[in-house]
């Protein structure tokens, strides 16, 4: 904002500081000064810290959330040209952050044996073993089942099998190869969800998409 004094005849332009995140006074880059320039924008920079400091404070892995934060500030902030985009991602980020605050409280682990569950029920085609491991680093064992026909053998298998990096509640599998299998594993309390199983997992029909319901302990 800019506000126009008048002394005598000559003009002075005051421009306003607005609360941020950081000191104002020592804005640099011209992101740092479209922050503390424009109100909205200050309040989504000061909301972020706030969801921030609060998903450190919840999360199991305190390390992805530091790293998602950098790479999300270097990657996708920083690369915006105007002060639309810098709306945009801030809005976009403060609400995967808050979505972090739902999930997965420092003493409840992730490690456990999870079972997929259809209407409410087991539907006994899928299971998924996790274990935390150090540095946000957590090891996966799957198995997945298609039935077309018992009597016949008309029957597909799939598996996963791999350590991975923790990306706030999420695990992105891939088995390594360029046309294998790739799928998206999100942590909730107790529960996961898997989709996007590009259906490479495994044999003809087989598929891990679908809600997992902790059910005892990774043995």
């Amino acid at each position: 904002m800019i506000v126009a004094v008048v002394v005598g005849t000559i003009f002075f332009s005051i421009h306003a500081s607005y609360g941020a995140s950081f000191n104002c006074a020592k804005a640099m880059t011209w992101i740092e000064k479209a922050i503390c320039s424009d109100s909205q924008l200050s309040a989504l920079d000061e909301s972020l810290m706030t969801s921030y400091k609060k998903a450190l404070s919840n999360a199991s892995n305190e390390n992805s959330i530091k790293m998602g934060q950098r790479e999300w500030l270097k990657s996708v902030r920083n690369t915006c040209k105007d002060v639309d985009c810098l709306k945009q991602t801030y809005t976009s980020r403060i609400t995967k952050l808050n979505e972090l605050l739902a999930i997965t409280p420092k003493y409840l682990s992730l490690s456990g044996e999870y079972e997929r569950y259809y209407q409410g029920k087991p539907d006994d085609s899928s299971t998924i073993t996790v274990r935390e491991l150090a540095d946000s680093q957590i090891h996966l064992e799957g198995n997945a089942v298609w039935v077309g026909n018992a009597e016949t053998g008309n029957v597909t298998s799939g598996i996963l099998e791999g350590s991975f990096r923790l990306d706030g509640n999420k695990v992105h599998y891939t088995d390594g190869e360029e046309d294998g299998c790739r799928l998206t594993i999100t942590f909730s309390q107790n529960a996961l969800t898997v989709d996007g199983d590009n259906l490479r997992c495994g044999g003809l029909n087989v598929d891990f998409n679908g809600q997992y319901r902790k059910v005892g302990k990774a043995h």
